[in-house]
């Protein structure tokens, strides 16, 4: 357990925390604008909060001249254990709501992607046939060609309705496509999965961080066995 002269040492004082250390720790505040997504940005502020809520509260007993040195140890101990817990707790839950809703968009890009109806299926078979059987070169300018003629939206169905191995472009070429096709059919999918691929590492480091904030600060180890040498 750190003395109160060691905090300082490391962290400077028991004044506010630094705003650039919270930052690099949990991770620049997410703010989506997406109403879907806002429990994101409600769960990622639990971290750096619950830190700061323990930061105070162990420079609050530390003063606290009533309590002996295993007092302190030990009620340090308990509401810092209690805080994080139950944190965590809610950033997991968070973190599973995540899993579920990107599971979710990916069920309606599949719905975007499949063809609209047997005609376009059709043609989608057709031209894929037709970009594998052309040399690299070729197939490139030839695709070109194609997106941009009137027939276009055709061309991005038949591409992106198929796995890349099999849609007859280069992978790149069919992720760039696929996004294209997604995001005239169904924008707002678009949205929600580079918040939910944005935001949802970001619980995992808050929560990673908030655990290691607490373990480098708070001894349990001697509050345990102070507790043993009680009972």
């Amino acid at each position: 357990m750190l003395t109160q002269e060691q905090y300082q040492a490391k962290y400077g004082s028991f004044g506010p925390i630094h705003k650039g250390r919270l930052l690099e720790a949990y991770g620049t505040p997410i703010d989506f604008a997406h109403p879907e997504l806002q429990y994101l940005t409600t769960a990622h502020k639990l971290a750096p909060a619950a830190w700061t809520e323990i930061y105070k509260a162990i420079d609050r007993m530390l003063r606290n001249t009533a309590m002996t040195g295993g007092q302190q140890i030990k009620e340090i101990a308990q509401a810092s254990r209690t805080k994080m817990d139950n944190t965590l707790a809610l950033l997991d839950v968070a973190e599973q709501r995540a899993a579920k809703h990107m599971e979710h968009v990916r069920i309606r890009e599949r719905a975007v992607l499949w063809p609209k109806d047997a005609h376009e299926e059709a043609i989608a078979v057709e031209l894929r046939t037709y970009l594998r059987g052309l040399p690299d070169g070729e197939r490139d300018r030839a695709l070109n060609t194609m997106l941009r003629s009137d027939d276009g939206s055709l061309v991005r169905a038949a591409i992106a309705s198929a796995p890349a191995p099999l849609s007859g472009v280069h992978p790149a070429k069919h992720s760039e496509v696929r996004t294209t096709h997604i995001a005239i059919r169904d924008p707002e999918l678009i949205e929600l999965r580079a918040g939910l691929e944005g935001g949802t590492p970001l619980l995992t480091k808050a929560a990673e961080a908030l655990r290691a904030d607490v373990y480098d600060f708070v001894d349990f180890q001697t509050a345990e066995d102070l507790k043993s040498l009680e009972s």
